[in-house]
This record gives structure tokens, C-alpha cells and sequence, in this order.
């Protein structure tokens, strides 16, 4: 299947036979769309449907909750683990508490650790002390 990039859809026809994209380079016709843009985009009409959808959809986007994805960046000083600029580095924990690094991107003295789901959540909640604790003790590592 052909996929293009940086091509953003603007508006969405479904009253037509099958459904019809309306593009920055032009439309796309297809027999069905899978929408995966997310909650926000779709709450505040950034695609626009034709017709307009029912407002129990809207209702249902505003209600969804959002993803949480949060960056902890690391210095790291005087070694470099062994590790290049932009080496992947994934630390497993339990109970999902699992970390991806980037590390020393664009070679700076940097490791940039990226938490998503519950546990950003968590981390998110209980505040900046607690994940400048989670950083410190991952580089100690």
C-alpha cells in the first residue's frame, strides 16, 4: 500500500460512495479510512467531516483520555557507557516502569529517557523531584 508523508488530511467525506480525503496534495479516494489521529485533533475538528459527525462522537473524544509521554533528559559527564550519539537504549523495570533512552544525541553530554503510559502518569503526578530521583538513579546505573 502507498503511503505519503507530510501529506495532512483536512477533510473527510463520508457521504459519499466509500469515503474521500481531502488532502494538501489532493484527494484520496478509498473504500474506508482507518482515522488515527488523536483525541484532541479530532475534539477540536482539526479534520473536518462531511457530513458533520453526530455530537455523541465529540462528546466521546473529549472524554478520551489522553496519552502521556514525558522526557527525562540526563547528563552524563566524563563516559559515555560505551554507547554512541544516538544509540537506543531501553532499560526494563517492572511493573511496565520500562525507560528508552536516546542517547547523546547530536553528541552532547546527554541521554533523553522517554516514559509513556501509566507511568508517566505516575511520574507526572507525583511531581519533578520524583523523576529528577528516577533520572539520578538510572545514571548511577
Amino acid at each position: 500500500m502507498p503511503v505519503e508523508l507530510s501529506t495532512p488530511v483536512r477533510k473527510i467525506l463520508w457521504d459519499v460512495p466509500g469515503v474521500a480525503c481531502v488532502t494538501d496534495r489532493g484527494t484520496i479516494r478509498a473504500k474506508a479510512a482507518i482515522v488515527t489521529a488523536s483525541p484532541a485533533v479530532l475534539a477540536f475538528e482539526e479534520i473536518e467531516f462531511a457530513p458533520a459527525l453526530p455530537d455523541g462522537h465529540f462528546a466521546a473524544f473529549f472524554d478520551l483520555p489522553m496519552g502521556m509521554l514525558t522526557k527525562l533528559p540526563v547528563e552524563i559527564t566524563g563516559t559515555r557507557l560505551g554507547l554512541a550519539p544516538f544509540d537506543d537504549l531501553l532499560i526494563e523495570r517492572l511493573a511496565r516502569h520500562d525507560i528508552y533512552f536516546l542517547c547523546f544525541p547530536f553528541d552532547l553530554d546527554l541521554m533523553v529517557g522517554f516514559v509513556g503510559g501509566d507511568f508517566a502518569w505516575e511520574m507526572s503526578a507525583a511531581g519533578e523531584a520524583v523523576a529528577r530521583t528516577v533520572a539520578a538513579q538510572l545514571a548511577a546505573k
